[in-house]
């Protein structure tokens, strides 16, 4: 039988975040999951660390960058969900159940969406992402501004052989979406923080982005989003608006935190800040 979730996980020297992410996946309940490690051949103890992991699938090769990384484990799927779980991010408690019950309500949805939390290493806050209707235009004039770690697929999208294009370093996400909205997928939003993901200091989406990849990033662009760029946007952040993104609600919330691997640390904000944390200031 065929597990429920088929979860990815690019790895490169990453060991200390890996295991956060792999016990937020291992503690979720009543589920069948396929959790495969794409390991870069890390220097830091990782695939020695995985070796000794029961249930886990490992690929240890060398790859072309995050999404060919990324590709090589949608390959090895066989779940009925998928989705891609970095290393500096976890699911929150009992996700994929909520996830998978989505999608059994909502079989026109191929894509699933929720919120994300934005933490520190030790877990503290920083913000709530809350998503908000994902739209071509919006996308395409802006940028990807749902967290990829609160992001999940049906297996049919990876079966019409959908994959992420490895020519991109950062901007892979926005583009693999944008590709799956211009083909007609649906997406639909989840009404619940999914995954939370914590600002290191070394994480991939706060790096620079070389002139190859912004000219990539030009490309994928139509003319149309660039003559309307701003009235789209203006639409764009009045939704966001009205669909509460900006609202702030006491939150409770438990994550793995390097102090403690063997069970979550609980967290309770009042008012939690939805401004997108400066890098330099974490």
């Amino acid at each position: 039988m065929n597990p429920d979730f088929s979860i990815i996980t690019p790895s490169y020297n990453g060991l200390t975040h890996l295991k956060r992410a792999v016990a937020s996946v291992r503690d979720q309940k009543g589920l069948k999951v396929q959790h495969v490690i794409v390991d870069a051949e890390s220097s830091d103890g990782t695939p020695e660390w995985l070796a000794q992991q029961p249930g886990l699938q490992s690929i240890i090769e060398k790859d072309e960058g995050m999404y060919d990384a990324i590709n090589k484990g949608l390959n090895a799927a066989t779940g009925q969900y998928v989705a891609y779980l970095n290393c500096d991010e976890q699911y929150l408690p009992d996700t994929l159940s909520i996830v998978k019950s989505y999608f059994e309500a909502h079989p026109d949805v191929d894509i699933a969406y929720g919120d994300c939390l934005i933490t520190r290493s030790n877990g503290e806050l920083l913000a709530c992402r809350r998503a908000y209707p994902l739209r071509y235009a919006y996308v395409a004039a802006w940028q990807l501004y749902i967290m990829t770690a609160s992001i999940f697929y049906r297996k049919r999208i990876i079966d019409a052989g959908m994959r992420f294009d490895k020519q991109f370093r950062i901007s892979g996400d926005c583009e693999f979406i944008l590709r799956l909205l211009k083909e007609g997928y649906k997406p639909g939003r989840i009404p619940a923080a999914l995954s939370c993901f914590a600002i290191t200091g070394k994480n991939l989406s706060g790096g620079r982005k070389s002139p190859t990849e912004l000219a990539l990033e030009r490309q994928m662009v139509p003319a149309w989003v660039r003559w309307f760029r701003y009235p789209i946007n203006a639409l764009r952040i009045t939704e966001k608006v009205l669909s509460g993104a900006y609202r702030k609600v006491s939150l409770t919330y438990a994550c793995y935190t390097n102090d403690n691997l063997v069970r979550r640390t609980e967290f309770r904000v009042e008012r939690p800040p939805h401004q997108w944390p400066q890098w330099d200031a974490v």
